[in-house]
């Protein structure tokens, strides 16, 4: 059986899909293989090991002299060093979140009090801030939807599990008779 021919509007729409993925996967193989050897040019500088050298030996020298105090002190601390990991006590948590209320209010009350002298500031001020604002989101929003295609185009054609939710979708796709009349070719 010979393999169907996708009618030309699906064919120009996986022309264009595979140019994007291609030059998408280029880009960024190219972008880490560039990184990769930035950080080799600077990893093997001899003044990036001169440096290093130097500040480990600071390091060292100031670990020896201070040896002998630190000595006494250790049999009293390292019995308790696991203990002293970062832990917030349940009760102090619920003290938190009750205390929160209340320093909102007293936070809008001093909003309210002082409002006379913010409000006109920020009317006048938002000539600038407001389109700022405006701006600064359009980036973010830009960003944010560019950095997810590329992740996206990576995931779906880089990796094994991607690339078997793209085919098993396509089946799905173009399995049915109906569409197999839309996308393909008569023969």
């Amino acid at each position: 059986m010979a393999s169907k021919t996708l009618r030309y509007p699906f064919r120009v729409v996986g022309a264009a899909g595979s140019m994007v993925v291609n030059t998408v996967n280029s880009t960024v193989d190219g972008s880490l293989t560039y990184s990769k050897k930035g950080y080799k040019a600077v990893t093997e500088n001899s003044y990036v090991d001169a440096v290093s050298k130097s500040v480990t030996k600071f390091g060292t020298d100031v670990q020896n002299r201070a040896s002998p105090y630190t000595s006494k002190v250790a049999p009293y601390v390292t019995p308790y060093a696991k203990q002293a990991s970062p832990y917030v006590k349940p009760a102090l948590l619920a003290m938190v979140a009750l205390a929160i209320p209340a320093i909102l209010c007293v936070l809008g009350f001093i909003a309210l009090i002082t409002s006379p002298i913010w409000v006109p500031i920020a009317f006048f001020t938002s000539l600038l801030w407001i389109p700022l604002a405006i701006v600064v989101g359009l980036v973010a929003l830009v960003s944010f939807l560019a950095i997810a295609f590329v992740a996206s185009v990576r995931y779906f054609t880089m990796t094994p599990k991607g690339k078997k939710m793209v085919t098993d979708v396509w089946r799905t796709i173009s399995t049915p008779s109906v569409m197999q009349k839309i996308l393909y070719v008569p023969a």
